[in-house]
């Protein structure tokens, strides 16, 4: 009697989640079995429907409320890292955004000198030292904020 309780359990537990029909199968023995296809032809046999749980019943999830401190801690960690996460990038961006500005510095102070230079007189050596040294400027640039 268990036995039969016990397959007609596992018989029926995936058919309640959508709905359906099992069949009530009786062999020479007297045996009685429950399986979701028809039993072989001649074979006394009852068929049994199964309504389908309600859509709230079933669905929702019992969340115990050790599970509920554990979830709500994890979205906290979850939170406090993305706020992290966030805080990091942005000093990231700063620091970019100052190092860029240091090699714009850079870069005009150098054409400044060489305008300057023009301005006052230059001799060809100066002049090659000045544009040397804008065009070291603006690789620099391009190497380090991609301009």
């Amino acid at each position: 009697m268990v036995m039969r309780a016990i397959a007609l359990i596992f018989l029926l537990v995936p058919l309640t989640a959508f709905g359906g029909s099992a069949y009530r199968c009786e062999d020479d023995r007297g045996r009685i079995t429950f399986q979701a296809a028809p039993c072989e032809p001649g074979r006394p046999q009852e068929k049994i429907s199964i309504k389908p749980p309600p859509e709230t019943g079933w669905q929702q999830s019992v969340e115990s409320p050790e599970d509920a401190r554990i979830r709500r801690l994890n979205e906290s960690r979850m939170d406090d890292y993305k706020r992290s996460v966030a805080e990091h990038e942005r000093r990231v961006r700063e620091i970019d955004n100052q190092r860029c500005q240091y090699y714009r510095d850079q870069l005009t102070s150098a054409q400044e000198r060489w305008n300057s230079a023009r301005r006052q007189g230059y001799t060809s050596r100066e002049k090659v030292r000045y544009e040397q040294a804008i065009s070291d400027r603006q690789r620099d640039m391009a190497r380090n904020c991609g301009h």
